[in-house]
């Protein structure tokens, strides 16, 4: 993966290769694995409601995992890179594209019922500021998900990948165990459900009233 220090303080991850191999390995196990993550997800979703803000998708390819229930309701995708629009036009024309960084998204406090950060978190400079404007657009439901560490780096060690750091993908910044990501979380909303398909954490929150 590219170096991402522009591109983590701007909420942006590297260039969507990686994602698409994530996502469309030939790797029986990896395949498995990235199925029984969306699997996870999907069940936490199910519980969710109205219109669902996806906040770093990326080049959309995540959007093609997502139950069909989820879709009908309606995502808008913001994603940083402008760039990722025109693939992700192609692989779903039905989904609104909005450019916009995690760090100021461009709608106004509570506009969506559920708001979803997925394996983004990781790569950020300044989580707590990206969770904060997580926390202000969404009127209840937060779905965010990570890495689970240091899991994760013993995989990757395990299938001789990222060695000379020690296993961490290379624009990896954070780094949460199930329960420090489960105790960050629950800082800014109370934490509903906790999901942990291999090698990732799930948290669906909801966010206090008075926020």
């Amino acid at each position: 993966m590219d170096s991402c220090t522009e591109r983590c303080s701007s909420g942006q991850r590297g260039d969507d290769q990686p994602s698409r191999e994530k996502y469309s390995s030939r790797n029986p196990i990896s395949r498995y694995l990235v199925r029984n993550f969306f699997s996870k997800l999907g069940e936490i979703l199910d519980v969710t409601e109205g219109k669902l803000l996806d906040v770093g998708a990326g080049a959309g390819d995540a959007y093609m995992f997502l139950p069909a229930e989820v879709k009908r309701r309606g995502v808008v995708a913001v994603e940083p890179n402008a760039a990722y629009f025109e693939r992700m036009s192609e692989i779903a024309p039905e989904l609104e594209q909005v450019e916009g960084s995690i760090y100021e998204l461009p709608f106004d406090d509570k506009s969506f019922d559920t708001v979803m950060c997925s394996e983004v978190l990781e790569h950020l400079t300044e989580p707590d500021k990206g969770m904060r404007e997580l926390v202000r657009v969404c009127r209840r439901w937060l779905v965010v998900s990570v890495p689970r560490e240091p899991l994760w780096r013993v995989l990757n060690i395990v299938r001789g990948a990222y060695l000379s750091s020690f296993g961490n993908t290379p624009d990896h910044l954070q780094h949460w165990t199930k329960r420090g990501f489960v105790g960050w979380v629950s800082e800014y909303a109370v934490v509903k459900k906790v999901r942990c398909p291999l090698p990732w954490t799930i948290v669906l929150a909801e966010t206090r009233q008075e926020q």
